[in-house]
Parts: structure tokens; sequence; C-alpha cells
């Protein structure tokens, strides 16, 4: 799911079952789309939310994410300590 497939019930289903399915152990958000379908995804696939990650634009100052290159460490970051 993106800022342009936000969530109807069949694409969370679809997801969900993915998830358990592969046994992905968390998810993602991305910083610029509403949480709220990836927190039904995370609640109904029984995995946390391991983080929060910039894909349409660098982070604000003081975020550690203020250039391309910080943005791009910052997501490695991310995703290897919410897998863990």
């Amino acid at each position: 799911m993106n800022s342009h497939e936000e969530g109807t019930p069949g694409q969370i289903a679809r997801v969900v079952d993915l998830i358990q399915d592969k046994k992905i152990p968390a998810v993602f958000v991305e910083t610029t789309v509403d949480q709220r379908y990836m927190e039904t995804v995370s609640r109904n696939a029984g995995v946390e939310i391991s983080g929060e990650v910039y894909t349409d634009a660098v982070g604000l100052e003081g975020s550690g994410a203020e250039t391309y290159i910080k943005m791009m460490e910052y997501n490695v970051n991310v995703f290897v300590n919410g897998l863990k």
C-alpha cells in the first residue's frame, strides 16, 4: 500500500495474508502517508510497526534524514533495527 492505494479492505486483506504466509516479522510506515491503514494491517497480521521511513521527501532539519544520503542511511538503520 502507498499514498495512491491507501487501504481498501481487499488490499488490506491481501497484505495481511502475505505477511502471515511469508512470516514477515514487522511492517514499516512512510512518513508522508496516513498510518491508520498500516495500523490496521499490523493489528490484523499480528506484527508490530517497527518504524517510520522517508520515501517521498527528505526529513526536516534535525530528523537525521535531511539530505538524500542521510535519508537512505536513516531508512537502512530503521529497517535493520526493526527486523532484529
